[in-house]
Parts: C-alpha cells; structure tokens; sequence
C-alpha cells in the first residue's frame, strides 16, 4: 500500500499538538523495550493486548500474531498493508491514515496515548517477563487458528501484557519481540482505541476495538475505510469522543393520544401534525461527564464517585468522573455555555440542543406508539434506566438497546432539555417549529430519569423545569 507523505498543512497540524510529544514517546520506548514512567502510568490505559501464539515442542515461539490483525485477516476478509521503518514511523502512517478519514476521530484518539499524564510524578513499576501472563477479558475471540498453522508444535492465545490494578505493569517480553514494527504499533493502537470506546461508549469488550485496528492497518481506500468506520458507529465522532448520527427531515404525529397507556390526563401532550424541512444530525448518547469535563473543566455531577462507578472511576485534577456516567446537575444556561465553548473548536459544524420537535421525531424513529419499541411497558427495561433498574442513580450511557435510529437512553438514565419553553401545543400543522418565546413553566425536558416510572419515560412525556437537577442532562444536535 503506498502511503503519501504530510502535506504541509498537515505538518503544521502535526506541530501544533503538544500531545504528540507524549505519543512519540511512548512509541519509542514500545519500540525499543526501554519503557519508562510514561508508558508505566498506562495502567488505565487499555486492556492489555493478546496473541496467538504457535510454540515448538520445546517451547520457542515459531510465530505469533496479533489477534486483531488475525481476525482481520481471517474473519472479515481483510489484506493487511505493509507498513516499512521504525514502530515509530509506522504509528505515525497510520496516524496520518485516520486523519484523512476523520480528522475528529483522529483527535479523539490522541489523548489516548497519554492518558494519565497527570501520574507522571508518581510512575507505577513495569515488569518485563519471559512466564505466561494470566489471560484477561482480551480472550473473547471469536477465531482460533487451525492446528494445521502450527504442525508438530501448539497454538494457544497467549497475553502480551497485563495492566493491574495496582499500578504494575508486566510485559510478556518473548512476544513482544517476535512482533514485527508494525504488529508494536498495532498494539499501541489498540490499547488506546480500546480505552476511547470504554470511555466514550462504555464498551469494555475489546472486540470492537480489535475490528478497527484490523481495519486502519488493512488495505482498503480512504473511501472504504470511512466507510467500514461509519458501520461500526464510529464515523461521525467529533474531538472529545461525542458519537452522532443523521436524520433525515420529515412529518410525523407529534404528541400522544389521550388513551395512550401511562398517560397522565392533564398532560400537554395534543397530538398536531409537524415537518421537519432539514436534516440534522442528533447525538448516539447523552453527554457524559467525561466529555463535559474535557470542555468544562469540571464535573457537577452527583453520581461521580468510585462506589457510582466502582469499574471505571478516575481521578483527573483532583476531578472525581465517572466518565461514561451522564453528566447531570446542570442548568440549561451551563449547557449554553458548553456549547458556546464546543463551537469554538467544532471543526465546521454548530452545535446545540435539539428542538423538541427534532428530539421526539428522533426518539419515535418512525414509530407512533408509547414507546420507540411498541407498548408494552414491560420491554422498557431493555431500552432504559428507570426506577425498577437504576439502582436509583444513573448508568453508563448506551448500556441499553437503541432506538431504531441507533439512539440509546432516549428512554431513562437522565432527562433531557432541549431548546422551547414549555407550553401548550398549537392544534395546527406546524413547519420547524421552536416552541413559544418564553413561558414561566420554565425549559422542556423529555426523556424520563433513573428514578421515574414508565409513563414519564413514554416518547411524547414532557414537563418543564428551571433548576439543575441529577435527574437532569441532555444530548447535542449539530449542523454544518
């Protein structure tokens, strides 16, 4: 695969990250066995990454591979480029590659690989070691070689390296040597990819993370790759971790009927006919507190302690997050404000909150009844967090079934605001409509929280609210 050289502008970019100082060396020190402090402090990092492993008889390492790069070969049919130089210069080739597909996902991805900076004065241990490392969560393979692969000798997964809790981290030394420069640098990227889906996503499976190494070191076009990155949710990300997804313009019954199960009777809520005329792209979950903090510097939320999130707790700047936790307790002002502050590195596109028109057409998904997947409000557990399985706090954002738009927690986890004051409904026909200019009732928000019951988590469900609240965040739309 040929691989085009930085264009000027693209060398400036490079330039003006600070970031990359810390990539650069935690590639080097990968490279070349001599990790030091910063990589040390990965502990956080990733997952530790597996291999497979052919062995002879008496132990030595015939071959081995990555087990990302196996399953690229050899579940999804993918040819595996082949990167020439130094660890370093492959990672920086492949950098480079996801820049050119997605320029926010590229950026996302770069904190990543010097992700606890803020431990640098307190370097953890690292352990170099020729004994099998203990097999973590890695092992969820899907693909085993043949035996054929390995005649006369075994072929068993086998872990290259172990992140503990404790701080320590151990190296299985032979393997990483039988590694080629460009299998290193597939495995940096795949603690780093890994690390962004569990904070952004609140995937802890790295199956997913495997896919997207395989794909970024495959063969395939700029076009393709986009592509392949778009199927897997990971297409429209912008530069602190916010997934997104577009929807087309159209009319639908907004409201609900006055039989509609769960339905208060003094709920505004009168069915009326409204047509959205633009497409808009609506966020895939609600914003965390992770992706709040990178632009805030701070973090409101209630449920941000380590027995909140005892599997995911971090500390940043004396900071507690949960960071796949919605970010709660914030007013609609403080939301404006973290918009105006988005807007300012958004990359050409505005963001804002969704009208309530565009929330609940995108909650629907096409659909009429009182809930996204039908009526029945038994099923309301496999799409949202509410008062029967919240634990009376929030969730890690996307842990339930998304809508047919691919929208997770539009049901539950927190409530919602959008943009229009609360008010009445209009009887007639409405075309984009944004609500009244003002009303006392205070701001809309939808959605239902952790500790509401099923009617308040309906699609059509609305109430007013003035005051930040842990019941209460809320998701972006953008536009270009």
């Amino acid at each position: 695969m040929k691989v085009e050289p930085f264009t000027e502008k693209e060398r400036q970019m490079k330039k003006k990250s600070q970031r990359r100082a810390h990539l650069v060396a935690l590639i080097i020190m990968l490279a070349t066995s001599l990790l030091t402090s910063e990589f040390a402090q990965a502990e956080k990092t990733g997952n530790g990454g597996g291999a497979w492993v052919c062995r002879e008889a008496n132990g030595t390492i015939r071959w081995s591979q990555l087990v990302d790069l196996f399953e690229a070969e050899n579940e999804f049919g993918l040819t595996l480029a082949s990167y020439p130089g130094s660890v370093r210069e492959v990672v920086d080739q492949l950098q480079l590659r996801i820049s050119r597909v997605n320029q926010d996902l590229y950026e996302s991805l770069i904190p990543y690989f010097e992700d606890v900076n803020y431990l640098e004065n307190d370097p953890p241990d690292i352990t170099y070691t020729e004994d099998v490392l203990t097999v973590v969560d890695d092992s969820l393979y899907r693909l085993k070689p043949s035996p054929k692969r390995c005649s006369g000798g075994e072929i068993n997964y086998e872990q290259v390296v172990n992140y503990k809790n404790d701080g320590l981290i151990l190296v299985q030394s032979e393997i990483l040597n039988s590694f080629a420069n460009s299998v290193k640098a597939a495995l940096v990227f795949h603690e780093a990819i890994y690390a962004y889906l569990r904070d952004v996503a609140g995937d802890t499976v790295s199956t997913k993370a495997r896919r997207m190494v395989g794909l970024i070191l495959s063969t395939l076009s700029t076009t393709d790759l986009k592509k392949a990155l778009e199927d897997l949710g990971e297409g429209s990300v912008n530069a602190i971790g916010m997934t997104f997804k577009e929807i087309q313009g159209g009319s639908f019954t907004m409201g609900s009927p006055e039989n509609e199960p769960n339905r208060s009777p003094y709920a505004y809520e009168k069915q009326h006919y409204v047509t959205l005329t633009q497409d808009f792209e609506i966020q895939t979950t609600e914003v965390t507190q992770y992706q709040w903090f990178q632009v805030m510097g701070d973090n409101p939320s209630k449920f941000s302690k380590p027995e909140n999130c005892p599997q995911s707790h971090k500390v940043i700047k004396s900071i507690g997050l949960c960071p796949n936790h919605p970010v709660e307790r914030v007013s609609f002002d403080d939301v404006q404000e973290f918009i105006g502050r988005l807007n300012l590195k958004s990359g050409g596109y505005f963001y804002r909150l969704p009208t309530e028109a565009e929330w609940e057409y995108a909650a629907r998904a096409g659909t009429s009844s009182a809930y996204s997947f039908g009526d029945n409000a038994s099923q309301l557990f496999k799409y949202g967090i509410y008062s029967v399985n919240s634990g009376n706090q929030t969730a890690g954002v996307g842990k339930r079934l998304p809508n047919k738009n691919g929208l997770h927690d539009m049901h539950g986890n927190v409530s919602e605001w959008v943009q229009d004051w609360y008010d009445r409904y209009p009887s007639n026909h409405q075309s984009d409509p944004i609500g009244p200019d003002y009303n006392w009732r205070g701001r809309v928000i939808r959605g239902g929280s952790w500790c509401d019951g099923a009617g308040i988590l309906r699609s059509a469900h609305r109430t007013g609210q003035w005051d930040p609240s842990s019941v209460v965040g809320f998701r972006l739309v953008r536009t270009h």
